[in-house]
């Protein structure tokens, strides 16, 4: 329930561990609907922004923006807030320019073929519908080659909207826990505006574009 990547520690050998389980829950059925929203800013899927809905797609949205998130540090001219929102992702997919994003001197060889997989994966896992997303299973699979990436569908909530549009839904800045109760209208619409809901937080903790 907080994938992130802070929430990943790496061992001498850097072999990943997966650290901070304080809101994790064991499910019992393919789906629950909780009365609070769980997780962190910017990992937490659409779906549990409207409806409060958990499944195990939770963690695979997470681990989409985690990847995208870890990659971006190797892309030229990325701000912060994009980071979080993952748009430089799917413009750079969209225009066919994922080599170009990237610095040619943190990479070698056929890495860039490597890199862009884990950027379709990424965004295959960030998919708006979470039956359009894959299991870990298939992620697995897709980033050794061995099973063939649908093709990805532009998340509702990459869509751009104007500035006038912002709205300040970010009363608990780290978010781990909120009631859905509060801020009940605002919530419904934040899964169709999280690029402005991600904007307006990130300049509320310096970070402006």
């Amino acid at each position: 329930m907080d994938v992130k990547p802070s929430n990943i520690l790496l061992d001498s050998n850097m072999n990943p561990k997966i650290t901070d389980f304080n809101i994790s829950m064991v499910l019992h059925d393919v789906e629950i609907t909780g009365d609070d929203i769980l997780g962190t800013l910017g990992y937490i899927p659409p779906e549990c922004y409207e409806n409060s809905t958990i499944s195990m797609m939770n963690d695979v949205y997470a681990f989409g923006v985690t990847v995208i998130n870890i990659i971006s540090v190797m892309c030229r001219n990325i701000q912060p807030y994009e980071r979080l929102l993952c748009t430089w992702a799917w413009d750079a997919w969209e225009a066919g320019q994922m080599e170009e994003v990237f610095d040619p001197k943190l990479y070698e060889g056929s890495q860039p073929r490597e890199i862009k997989r884990c950027v379709e994966v990424g965004l295959l896992c960030l998919q708006s519908d979470r039956a359009d997303r894959p299991t870990m299973a298939d992620v697995l699979e897709m980033l050794h080659g061995k099973k063939r990436l649908p093709t990805l569908k532009k998340p509702a909530y990459m869509e751009s909207e104007s500035e006038s549009e912002i709205e300040s839904v970010t009363e608990g800045r780290s978010c781990n826990r909120w009631n859905r109760n509060r801020n009940r209208k605002s919530l419904r619409k934040a899964a169709h505006r999280r690029q402005m809901f991600l904007r307006c937080y990130m300049a509320r903790n310096g970070c402006r574009p």
